[in-house]
This record gives C-alpha cells, sequence and structure tokens, in this order.
C-alpha cells in the first residue's frame, strides 16, 4: 500500500515445506529391538532417527519502505515471524553419526531496521539493526549435550530442548558504515569506506552444549581505493577484522572423544574466522 509518494506498507503470509528423507548417517535403526549400533565401552545401544519428516513453516512479515530527506535517505522497517511444525535439525549423536530429527515446534520472530543517508554528493552512511528470537517450543527428542542428564519423558536417553534458543541466533545484531569517494582529479577517484559490525552471544553448537558459546564481538573493517576515472584499473588497501577479534562461526563435540574415553571424557572443534589481516588489490579490465 503506497501510503503517500514516499512511504510503502506491505504484509505477507507465506506458507511452504521442506520434504522428509531418509538420514545415511544415522548411527542406529530407529527401532531399539534392533541393536545393530552401539557404544561398546558403555555397552548401550544407539537409537537413531534413520527416517525423518517434512518440515511445514508458516511465515508473516509487516513492513514499510520510507524515502527521507527529499530522496537522500532511505528506510525499510519490518517485523517477521515463522512458525515450524517438524523443523529438520541435524545433531551429533554424542558417540560417532549425526542424526537428522524433527523438532515438534519452533517459532522465529524478530525485528528488522536498516538505512542509507547521502549525506553529501560524497559521502554516504548506512546502518542496520536487527532482534532475534527463535525458540523451540517443543523438541522433546534433542541430543543430549556432554554431561547433560536425560530429561525427556517421551524419549529415553533424550533431552528436552523445549524453550531453548536454537544455535546461532544471536538476540541483537547491528551494522554501520560510511562510504566517502571524491574526484583526485580528472583522471583518478579515491573510495574510503569503513564499516563496523556487532554480534551478539550465541552458542554454536547444535546439541546446544552450553560450554559452546560465542561471546558478543564486534568487527571492524576499512578499505581505500584509487580508481581510474574509466574504471579500467583499480588499486585498493583492505583491512578486515582490524580489532583482531577471535570468532568461532561452527563447532561441537569431536566424534570418537566419549567413545575412546567410556564416557567420561569429552573435546570439541570449531573453525574459527581470519584474525586481523591486511590485503593489496588490485585489478585492470581489459
Amino acid at each position: 500500500w503506497d501510503a503517500d509518494a514516499d512511504t510503502m506498507v506491505y504484509a505477507t503470509w507465506t506458507k511452504g515445506f521442506k520434504s522428509g528423507g531418509f538420514d545415511a548417517r544415522s548411527n542406529g535403526h530407529p527401532d531399539p529391538l534392533v541393536n545393530n549400533a552401539g557404544n561398546p565401552l558403555r555397552g548401550t545401544p544407539i537409537t537413531g532417527s534413520w527416517e525423518f519428516d517434512r518440515e511445514e513453516a508458516l511465515s508473516y512479515e509487516l513492513g514499510s519502505k520510507m524515502s527521507l530527506a527529499d530522496g537522500a535517505a532511505e528506510l525499510s522497517l519490518a517485523w517477521y515471524m515463522t512458525e515450524y511444525t517438524d523443523l529438520q535439525v541435524s545433531q551429533f549423536d554424542g558417540v560417532l553419526g549425526f542424526n537428522v530429527t524433527n523438532a515438534g515446534e519452533a517459532t522465529v520472530q524478530g525485528l528488522e531496521a536498516d538505512g542509507r543517508w547521502a549525506v553529501t554528493d560524497s559521502l554516504t552512511l548506512t546502518g542496520a539493526v536487527a532482534f532475534l528470537d527463535f525458540n523451540y517450543d517443543k523438541f522433546p527428542n534433542s541430543q543430549c549435550a556432554f554431561g547433560q542428564t536425560p530429561d525427556s519423558a517421551a524419549y529415553p536417553g533424550l533431552c528436552d530442548a523445549g524453550g531453548k534458543r536454537k544455535e546461532f541466533t544471536p538476540e541483537f545484531q547491528a551494522n554501520i558504515g560510511a562510504n566517502w569517494e571524491n574526484e583526485l582529479s580528472n583522471s583518478m577517484v579515491v573510495n574510503v569506506s569503513v564499516d563496523a559490525i556487532h554480534m551478539g552471544e550465541y552458542l554454536y553448537a547444535a546439541n546446544l552444549d552450553t560450554n559452546t558459546v560465542q561471546d558478543a564481538y564486534t568487527l571492524l573493517n576499512a578499505r581505500i581505493s584509487l580508481t581510474s576515472a574509466e574504471g579500467d584499473w583499480e588499486l585498493a588497501l583492505i583491512g578486515r577484522n582490524l580489532t583482531d577479534e577471535t570468532v568461532i562461526n561452527f563447532g561441537g563435540n569431536t566424534p570418537l572423544a566419549g567413545t575412546l574415553t567410556g564416557g567420561r571424557g569429552n573435546s570439541y572443534y570449531a573453525f574459527v574466522n581470519r584474525p586481523a589481516n591486511v590485503a593489496l588489490q588490485a585489478q585492470y579490465k581489459f
């Protein structure tokens, strides 16, 4: 709906699904009477998922896009919510394999805002902020984290993750940036940009192990370039993660660690983003 020449308001409703399937990585048969896999040191069978149901989702979104400052600025606002039924989740089984299972119900909802403002012909500012809530509403068959006591009433040996926050879902995210561009001469253009990205705390292990916490962090990046007026060549100096933040973007429990220690020990693995780095970039178009 075009409220006026500078403001548009919209609403959407979407229904979708992801087909079910069979989990070739599952370490056990879904029937507990079929003991085709187990932990020899613990003497306990492993019950896998093997077959998983299709995932269904209902999404709602309400937002607005606005032109401000006589067209020099733009602002977008959005509220969204997605309700999942039988959300497909892949989790490490604590021994050797990974199981794809269905979390009964989950809800993701949040608020987002982003904008751009051409302050002058040479200077442009950008920014965005987001609040996210992504919780399992019903997940009685979650894999337990190492050392966690099974507490699922319906699934012996598993844990109930209902009410817990999903991994990789920080509550708060924001970024801000500035870009300045100007002609140095009739044959050369200089461009300087800097941006800061903030990410709130989150868990990075799918089994929601409380030892796998990535603390909140802020990344600072910058770039300065010289470009020909015709755009056929460019020389740029680029700096990423200039504050040298250590950021884990994926990780979890190490396979076989629990098996080799008889369930008494554990270890973790993680993939870490690059530390502070600076690069010189050159390109020529012909």
